[in-house]
């Protein structure tokens, strides 16, 4: 049997050099300094003393013993190896155990996507708010992957909803670790062009005469260390690098915009 497993992760983190830029609400100036030099709080405990759940699946009622904490979830497994995740005794995302032997004979994408939509309605609150932004065959699982987006003023977030659907039409993986959490950012405002020319300035700074180009390729809200911020990767255009093309990350702090 093979199990597929989920890192519940509140930063992507990239196998590559990050810059994060901090922005001063007074002097509209910005500090510069490598990601992995960004502080981030270890959250991965164990906890003892913790109880048993039980769920139902369909008429099955299910035993689930605690396995581990991460990043303030509560990760919960079954008998089956089954993989549950609780945030404040909340059920925010499964992983089921994927046999080796598997129903290749792809379904019609109109229909997973049909059962990834009632899926999302009948579990997630106000699951209007969440837009699909994504959506793939994986061909080494047989599975659709959706992934669904909780837009804040037109920009994505972390507050991501994923569902996967299996060739027999069952849904075989979920997760949701953010669900409303931006919500009370609601009336912050980006002028997305001051801050991307801000960052564009600073990667210039960064790589100085071997800088040529630079793209930013996506940018998203996120919370890092409990600080609303926009997440940017960019790729890089240098010269006098093994490689041409590098890709950075980019923290861009937005508390100054709230406090």
């Amino acid at each position: 049997m093979k199990i597929k497993i989920i890192v519940a992760v509140l930063v992507i983190l990239i196998l590559c050099l990050g810059v994060a830029v901090y922005a001063n609400n007074n002097t509209k100036t910005s500090k510069v300094l490598f990601f992995s030099e960004v502080e981030q709080e270890d959250r991965n405990v164990t906890k003892s003393n913790m109880p048993k759940k039980t769920i139902i699946n369909g008429a099955e009622e299910v035993q689930l013993e605690y396995k581990e904490s991460k990043y303030d979830n509560d990760i919960y497994v079954s008998n089956k190896k089954d993989e549950y995740i609780y945030k404040n005794d909340n059920l925010i995302g499964f992983i089921k155990k994927v046999d080796d032997e598997i129903n290749v004979t792809r379904m019609n994408s109109e229909s997973a996507q049909e059962i990834a939509n009632t899926f999302l309605q009948e579990n997630i609150d106000e699951s209007d708010k969440y837009e699909l932004t994504s959506s793939n065959y994986i061909t080494s699982y047989a599975e659709y992957s959706f992934v669904y987006n909780n837009k804040l003023n037109g920009i994505d977030t972390n507050d991501t909803v994923k569902i996967n659907v299996n060739n027999n039409g069952e849904v075989v993986s979920f997760s949701n670790f953010n669900q409303g959490v931006f919500e009370k950012f609601s009336g912050v405002k980006v002028n997305m062009e001051i801050i991307e020319k801000e960052i564009i300035d600073s990667i210039k700074n960064k790589y100085g005469k071997d800088y040529v180009d630079s793209e930013i390729i996506y940018s998203f809200f996120n919370i890092v260390n409990d600080k609303l911020v926009l997440q940017v990767n960019v790729s890089i255009e240098v010269a006098n690098q093994v490689s041409s093309s590098v890709l950075d990350t980019i923290i861009y702090e937005l508390n100054w915009l709230y406090n």
